[in-house]
């Protein structure tokens, strides 16, 4: 989430997108200099965002089935151990 949060911010602030609102959201699209580019930062936010948690997920659930694979069944796991 944070490299997603980080590109956006960074992208935001080359196009120059400004807000002169004090807070964010899509609520204060109406106060933002360059709307265009700045909903065009959140959306390569969001992918960045949705590939690194597909990304990360993978990686767990891969390093799940194998550590499940060598317990024979019947086997009782403590979770957190």
């Amino acid at each position: 989430m944070m490299a997603g949060s980080a590109a956006t911010g960074a992208l935001s602030m080359v196009f120059g997108a400004t807000s002169l609102a004090p807070h964010g959201g899509i609520w204060v699209i109406g106060l933002i200099g360059k709307p265009g580019l700045w909903a065009a930062a959140i959306v390569a936010g969001t992918a960045i965002s949705a590939v690194c948690l597909i990304a990360l997920k993978s990686l767990w659930h891969a390093a799940r089935a194998g550590s499940t694979a060598s317990v024979p069944a019947g086997t009782r796991v403590a979770v957190g151990a």
